[in-house]
């Protein structure tokens, strides 16, 4: 007894076969073994550094660090950071900041 797969898979493989191929230039960039371009990228990729930083300071103090405690850092951070592009560009009259 053959297997036949469905209308709907196949569509779904041609799309696959489609999307590597116009990606194939960075697939080849990538090692083989890391598993890359997966999820979405850093919304803030400077904060995520500043807060590697944080962690890692932490760490050295032999300290434990909960996700819930991360998130809230991640989130102070995020505002402060804000508050000083909106200061900022304030003292520069940008008339985007007016609005």
């Amino acid at each position: 007894m053959e297997i036949v797969p469905q209308k709907e898979s196949l569509e779904y493989l041609k799309s696959n076969v489609r999307l590597w191929r116009k990606s194939k230039e960075n697939l080849d960039k990538i090692p083989w073994l890391k598993r890359a371009n997966r999820g979405k990228k850093a919304a803030w990729p400077e904060l995520e550094v500043d807060l590697l930083e944080w962690i890692t300071e932490k760490w050295n103090n032999v300290l434990a660090i909960l996700p819930s405690l991360v998130r809230v850092k991640a989130l102070a951070m995020k505002q402060n950071e804000t508050e000083w592009l909106v200061s900022s560009t304030k003292d520069n009259s940008c008339p985007a900041a007016s609005r």
